[in-house]
């Protein structure tokens, strides 16, 4: 028997609008404007897709779309260091030189 999904009664249209604003405005999750669904409804959608990498596969698949229409292959084939790049990476300590533990 498989489980029955609660029906959503949320617009998720209004939870991203709401998570928009936050990111925009950068104000406190509680400061939400009664415009948007109530905040606790809001950021429990944010934490979710944030858990489960929702953001990512978003942002991914935006990537290759935006490659695809510019006439490119979907994913880099190649990629570029310059020589300022790697001055920097060699100066860079090491985990184990700034005492980090995995």
């Amino acid at each position: 028997m498989q489980e029955q999904e609660r029906k959503r009664t949320v617009d998720i249209r209004a939870i991203l609008n709401g998570i928009f604003y936050i990111n925009s405005a950068g104000c406190a999750w509680r400061m939400l404007p009664h415009d948007f669904p109530i905040w606790q409804t809001v950021y429990y959608y944010f934490r979710h897709w944030r858990i489960t990498n929702t953001w990512q596969d978003i942002n991914a698949k935006l990537q290759k779309w935006y490659r695809v229409g510019e006439g490119r292959e979907a994913t880099p084939s190649a990629g570029c260091i310059d020589s300022q790049s790697t001055k920097i990476a060699s100066r860079l300590a090491s985990p184990e030189e700034a005492g980090i533990a995995n």
